[in-house]
């Protein structure tokens, strides 16, 4: 390859710059480190483009609406007309043209560049692409049941992802197509592999339906050791994780789980499906979390029973008589990450689901080669004033820490006593958990956001954010 062709590939972020690199000048790069180094082992360390990289250190790309290629940025300006083709080679963007979504009704969500491989998903219509005799009999029941029998059921959404070829940038061509029934959990790029989860929306008891999955046009097919059943005794949804190669458009792998999945979280080799155990239409949460490995193929490597684990309340039936008296315990995982072979979790513990607290800050870790967990909670801040009800809003992780945005409301009452119209004085201040071998600590922080909401008042400026936005 060119040099100005790989130096092309750089400015793209294409991982391809980097195995183009190796190939046309590893072999006199690695000479040069062995003249220097003296030992073989040393240069082959020192010029190996691709080393080893620990569990959870794969990173993911986020997609995006706009991506460019070469002299061209794509945009999705109108998510359900198509993206926008732009030339950038003048001073000021000039559109030189469209992908068209008006052969048939999608909505776009996602978007990814790999290579020269334009990557959409979204959502279209069931009926465009499953004929009923495609359905499992689960589903159409399902359907029938929802719209009260009605004769025109409810309509289930679809999932779509298109596949774009872009040898020619103004002409994109559409070179694969996958559609399959449910809304997405997630959607992400990892070393040039889609990575899809998806839920078939479909609430059932121990009834087991086939996944529905088409590419171009035809069904794939699921074997037997594909299909995994997470929990038992529980309404359940159909969950599918799906990698699809961005170049060759080959399904990698697939897996289906049968449990009730309320929550997917990612990294780029990883995936964690928190489920619930919870009676249907609870307000409470007996969380559990099984930790996916996508490094290679799916791989279901380990979980965390948080309730379990906390020796909380985990009996559902005894739970449905203590909401009566207000004295069960809420649970709910807020955040999930990977730091090698342990996965750390975060998140709240209410204390009856019928109050606004209290709440207790809990953080988790799950080694999944020695099947040990550890956790901890934290219920006083160490703040002199009372801060009332507050939420955690967000997670932000590292190495060794999670940095946690805690949000506080306080209504003003006015002068006159009455409520109506005053505002709410909202504040969001920093706590921090750290993870040593020693165990987990949290720390509170004098650190914070002010700003005011005027719900009520139109009149009353408004100004907010978030501390971790900025970092």
């Amino acid at each position: 390859m060119e040099d100005e062709k790989i130096i092309e590939l750089y400015f793209q972020r294409s991982e391809t710059a980097i195995s183009a690199t190796a190939e046309k000048y590893g072999a006199y790069l690695h000479q040069v480190a062995a003249n220097l180094l003296h030992s073989r082992a040393d240069a082959e360390e020192g010029t190996d483009p691709s080393p080893d990289k620990a569990p959870g250190t794969e990173e993911y790309t986020a997609s995006s609406s706009v991506v460019t290629y070469g002299d061209y940025t794509y945009e999705i300006a109108d998510r359900e007309k198509g993206v926008d083709i732009y030339s950038v080679t003048g001073k000021t963007p000039v559109q030189v043209g469209t992908i068209d979504f008006s052969d048939s009704w999608f909505w776009a969500e996602y978007m990814f560049l790999e290579d020269d491989r334009l990557v959409l998903g979204g959502y279209c219509h069931e009926e465009d692409w499953f004929p009923e005799d495609c359905l499992s009999e689960v589903s159409l029941s399902q359907k029938k049941a929802l719209s009260g029998g009605a004769a025109t059921p409810v309509e289930f959404k679809c999932i779509q992802i298109r596949i774009y070829d872009l040898g020619d940038p103004l002409h994109p061509a559409l070179a694969e197509r996958y559609v399959e029934r449910g809304v997405f959990g997630a959607c992400y790029m990892t070393e040039g592999r889609l990575c899809v989860a998806a839920s078939d929306g479909v609430y059932l008891k121990n009834e087991k339906r086939g996944p529905c999955l088409m590419r171009n046009g035809k069904t794939e097919i699921w074997e037997e050791h594909e299909s995994i059943r997470l929990e038992t005794n529980v309404p359940e949804w159909l969950t599918t994780v799906i990698m699809i190669q961005a170049d060759t458009g080959e399904i990698t792998d697939k897996a289906a789980f049968y449990g009730p999945v309320i929550h997917v979280y990612h990294g780029g080799d990883w995936m964690a499906l928190e489920t619930d155990r919870s009676p249907a239409g609870c307000e409470w949460g007996l969380p559990a979390v099984y930790f996916l490995d996508l490094s290679q193929t799916i791989t279901c490597i380990g979980k965390a029973d948080v309730t379990e684990q906390m020796k909380l309340d985990t009996n559902p039936v005894i739970n449905v008589v203590k909401r009566l008296f207000g004295t069960c315990r809420a649970v709910q995982v807020m955040s999930v990450d990977r730091e090698g072979d342990t996965f750390r979790l975060v998140g709240t513990i209410l204390e009856s689901p019928r109050s606004d607290g209290p709440k207790k800050l809990f953080a988790m870790t799950a080694d999944v080669t020695a099947d040990r967990c550890a956790w901890s909670c934290m219920e006083d801040f160490g703040w002199a004033e009372d801060i009332g009800y507050w939420q955690l809003m967000e997670a932000y992780w590292e190495p060794d820490r999670v940095i946690l945005s805690l949000g506080f409301t306080e209504k003003n009452e006015e002068p006159d006593g009455g409520s109506d119209s005053g505002a709410y004085r909202r504040e969001e201040r920093l706590v921090f958990g750290e993870f040593t071998p020693g165990g987990i600590g949290f720390y509170s922080s004098d650190l914070c956001l002010d700003y005011v909401d005027s719900y009520f008042d139109k009149n009353v400026p408004v100004s907010g954010g978030n501390p971790l936005g900025h970092f």
